[in-house]
């Protein structure tokens, strides 16, 4: 059997098509646990609703407010399935997904898990062409610089791996999914399949709602959870070169900032306020030396004038970044 579990904050406007994807699905030894974390909008009652008309799906109301790392964590700890797959809650799914990838797993029984492509869409499935289909073979560096070769439910998970994992880290506001796959990834003997070559099973919506309204908080999050991701990934890295890497983590989020700030989004005192916390909570476990510092100011002041629309100018500096020291 298998375990969708959804956290729900809020999203009483989508949980019903997210719902509707998991029931409408060809493969019909599954569960579905929704972990609502306090809403506010009356998507708990109509989560209800469904659990009272479907009987494999449960919903659950911790007392208290467990974020996205807790939610999926509590998920687990009530999972019947053998096997996980965490859905959130303004996501779908293919009719076939649950069907496409448990018969994968039958041909890669020896895999902990597996990835699948993600699709994403707007409104409607089929009004973005946009697919998060991974490129590369060397998963984890891409994780290490924040590419992100893959996202939460582009994953099948045979349950008793994430239990070995102890689940998602609950210190983490943002890059939770991220932080869960790298430590994965960083173990010798986890085995995985990544199908890359085939069509989507799952849809992630694009949607601005998504964001919260409140930049600062938004910002906040994205700083503290480079830093934790950062700062805990670096303490289990094996091999010192991987550091370069990381690297790319902390520039990728300088960018975002200097993005924030020439769109208007943050004013001159909070980019810089946002980003020397973020250099000074970051530059010891990275080892920064004086001429990498140097670099980024200058990175800095040039996107601020205006470099960035050359085509290339970020690509190129994550690059000098990285290899500098």
């Amino acid at each position: 059997m298998i375990s969708v579990i959804i956290p729900n904050y809020n999203k009483a406007r989508y949980i019903s098509q997210t719902l509707d994807s998991v029931i409408e699905q060809t493969y019909d030894e599954w569960e579905v646990i929704v972990v609502d974390d306090q809403s506010t909008d009356g998507s708990w009652e109509l989560i209800l609703s469904y659990a009272n008309k479907y009987r494999n799906i449960i919903a659950l109301k911790p007392e208290r407010k467990l974020f996205g790392s807790g939610c999926r964590n509590y998920g687990i700890e009530h999972a019947k399935g053998d096997y996980v797959l965490f859905l959130d809650s303004d996501d779908v799914l293919d009719k076939k997904c649950l069907q496409n990838r448990i018969d994968y797993f039958d041909s890669y029984k020896d895999a902990d898990f597996i990835v699948f492509v993600t699709g994403t869409f707007f409104n409607l499935i089929g009004d973005s062409k946009s697919v998060w289909r991974p490129k590369d073979s060397n998963f984890l560096r891409d994780f290490l610089e924040h590419k992100l070769p893959w996202n939460i439910m582009s994953v099948l998970w045979k349950k008793k791996t994430l239990l070995r994992l102890d689940g998602f880290d609950e210190d983490y506001m943002r890059l939770q999914d991220v932080e869960l796959h790298t430590r994965a990834l960083l173990l010798d003997d986890v085995k995985f399949e990544v199908l890359s070559n085939l069509q989507p099973d799952c849809f992630y919506r694009i949607d601005e709602s998504r964001k919260n309204n409140d930049i600062i908080t938004t910002i906040n999050n994205q700083v503290q959870g480079v830093t934790t991701y950062i700062n805990k990934i670096s303490e289990i890295l094996k091999n010192r070169s991987q550091f370069k890497y990381l690297k790319s983590t902390l520039f990728s989020i300088i960018t975002y900032l200097n993005y924030c700030y020439v769109s208007k989004q943050i004013n001159p005192k909070d980019h810089g306020d946002f980003i020397r916390d973020l250099v000074e909570l970051n530059r010891q476990r990275l080892n920064l030396n004086l001429f990498e510092l140097k670099f980024l100011e200058i990175y800095i002041v040039l996107y601020k004038k205006g470099l960035y629309r050359i085509k290339g100018f970020n690509y190129a500096s994550n690059l000098l970044f990285k290899i500098i020291k």
